[in-house]
């Protein structure tokens, strides 16, 4: 695959895969137009190869790496939308991860002062939460707290700034 793939009218390269990844038959894989542009993303994203949790990535990256990541985790909301599903209920470290990307997307938002978009991500981290963490977990109900708290935080933010 040293030239990449072609699908959904995109040429991808292939990123790479964690185990959980592997044992799925999944794959990472980057989006480019050119093999310069895709070797950039690889670079951008490969220098934090020793986070093992994609929300670390997220608060690590810079302001002028903020759009890239909003594009990246975009991209993994719709993943979600369409793959995790009841039907795959062997997801959860992976839904779960998504739900920690979102929550730390929603906290650069807030350095922004994006206030709508970091509404936007806590409500999604929130429902994925809901989801999948168990209903008798006291991680569940902390961290559903927090999120509330902070999503309330953001609505009055919202009504003072319009």
């Amino acid at each position: 695959m040293p030239k990449g793939i072609d699908f959904g009218g995109n040429h991808c390269h292939l990123f790479g895969a964690s185990n959980s990844q592997l044992k799925d038959h999944s794959f990472w894989f980057i989006k480019g137009l050119t093999l310069h542009e895709i070797h950039q993303k690889q670079q951008l994203l490969s220098q934090n190869d020793q986070i093992l949790n994609l929300g670390t990535f997220v608060a690590r990256l810079e302001a002028d790496q903020f759009d890239v990541a909003l594009g990246l985790y975009m991209r993994a909301l719709e993943i979600y939308r369409e793959h995790f599903t009841e039907r795959h209920p062997e997801v959860l470290t992976s839904n779960q991860n998504i739900a920690h990307c979102f929550r730390a997307m929603a906290t650069k938002c807030v350095e922004k002062q994006l206030w709508q978009d970091a509404l936007e991500f806590c409500q999604q981290a929130l429902k994925i939460y809901e989801d999948v963490l168990p209903s008798d977990s006291t991680e569940r109900e902390s961290i559903l707290k927090s999120l509330k708290n902070d999503m309330n935080q953001l609505l009055e933010l919202i009504k003072s700034n319009t």
